[in-house]
């Protein structure tokens, strides 16, 4: 060993180069191939041959090792700075998805969550918002749920292992005890969330009698207002400025996150819609025009609605760069609702000049073992570097689509 503080070490105690992200924080890495003849040699003699395999072939992945490896990346976490924590979100999603595809492969949850007792490792799902969770405060829900506003739910990028992460204990629902006291702390009154509780906690009467009681107080604190009339709604509607030469847009706070994003798709719809001039609307403007009549609604649009209906659609009237940032940074933002619009158009380039569009379902993995079986000229593979669409946690995106 060149370690000096371990002159000699077993071979249990390395791991091959080609494991390095798996284990190689609690084991040597090395890049020694040991020939087939040396380990026959070996194995022939001696009866226990499984046993001297084991020994000597250090691509095998050992199970300890994987977990000390997790807890040491949640341990790092925990160690940085929160301007750490953030810059360096995409390099812990990696290795954490390397891990999970690893132990997924062991499937053993028995003998993996024995080694997380070992280990003293409670809080390792990576959750995507503040670090790590247990597998009891992360629910299997997406972002649409009606639950999903009150707990950690998994990560799109993580929908890969949703199986794995069941089979560890994850469950797709709180226990109703849970629930009483989520809705006792948060001080929740949220009509939809009451809606899924009566109709998933059927034969709960705690449960249903505290939600009873939730809305009657709800009720009574309430102050009665009197209802509008259709001319009252006609007066206020009248305000609103209305015309056929604007598209209306509202674009969450989601669009502020990244540099000149916000600009770029106004800039893309009044290219696509010949012209037309964009108007941003505040949140309240936006709900204040859906509510008020159908001839508000016409050019009306939501991110998602223009994704669906101007951007994807249009994508080939755009420069390749512009294709590029709106499409990535839909891939990388995506909800459910987004990852579903984005399945159903031809939004992903397969050559060169980005002029051949495919839909997400119709592509190769460039990586994947029937990746041989296809050239280039095929367009069936997504086309770009490591920074664009190869980066692997859009690749495991591609793959959900």
């Amino acid at each position: 060993s060149i370690d000096s503080r371990r002159p000699f070490v077993t071979p249990r105690e390395v791991c091959d180069k080609s494991h390095a992200f798996l284990v190689g924080a609690t084991a040597l890495v090395s890049s020694l191939d040991l020939p087939e003849s040396f380990v026959s040699s070996i194995r022939s003699s001696n009866s226990s041959s499984s046993s001297n395999r084991s020994l000597i072939d250090m691509r095998e992945v050992k199970l300890d090792l994987l977990i000390k490896q997790l807890k040491c990346i949640v341990l790092c976490y925990l160690k940085c700075s929160l301007h750490e924590q953030k810059s360096e979100t995409f390099d812990y999603l990696n290795l954490c998805k390397r891990l999970y595809d690893a132990l997924s492969y062991i499937n053993n949850p028995n003998d993996i969550l024995k080694e997380m007792r070992i280990c003293d490792l409670v809080e390792w799902i990576w959750n995507g918002t503040n670090g790590f969770s247990s597998s009891n405060q992360l629910y299997l829900i997406d972002k649409t749920h009606p639950l999903a506003s009150y707990v950690q739910i998994l990560p799109y990028e993580l929908y890969n292992y949703r199986k794995f992460f069941e089979s560890m204990g994850v469950k797709y629902q709180p226990e109703s005890a849970k629930l009483e006291e989520l809705l006792r702390n948060q001080q929740i009154y949220d009509e939809n969330l009451f809606k899924w509780i009566k109709e998933t906690y059927t034969t709960d009467r705690r449960l249903l009698q505290m939600i009873n009681d939730l809305e009657i107080k709800a009720t009574k604190q309430m102050p009665t207002k009197p209802i509008p009339d259709e001319q009252t709604r006609i007066t206020f509607s009248s305000t609103l400025d209305l015309s056929d030469d604007k598209i209306y847009l509202y674009l969450p706070d989601i669009f502020n996150k990244q540099n000149n994003v916000k600009e770029i798709v106004v800039q893309a719809l009044t290219t696509i819609s010949k012209e037309k001039k964009c108007q941003l609307l505040t949140e309240e403007d936006y709900f204040i025009r859906k509510m008020s009549g159908n001839e508000y609604q016409k050019n009306l649009y939501d991110h998602y609605r223009a994704y669906n209906d101007l951007l994807l659609p249009n994508l080939n009237v755009l420069p390749k760069n512009v294709k590029d940032i709106l499409v990535l940074f839909a891939l990388d933002h995506a909800d459910a609702l987004m990852l579903n619009i984005l399945k159903q158009h031809c939004c992903i380039p397969c050559t060169p000049n980005g002029r051949i569009l495919n839909k997400p379902s119709k592509l190769i993995h460039p990586y994947c073992r029937l990746a041989s079986l296809y050239s280039d000229i095929d367009s069936l593979f997504p086309y770009g570097g490591q920074d664009s669409y190869l980066r692997e946690d859009r690749l495991n995106v591609l793959k959900l689509l």
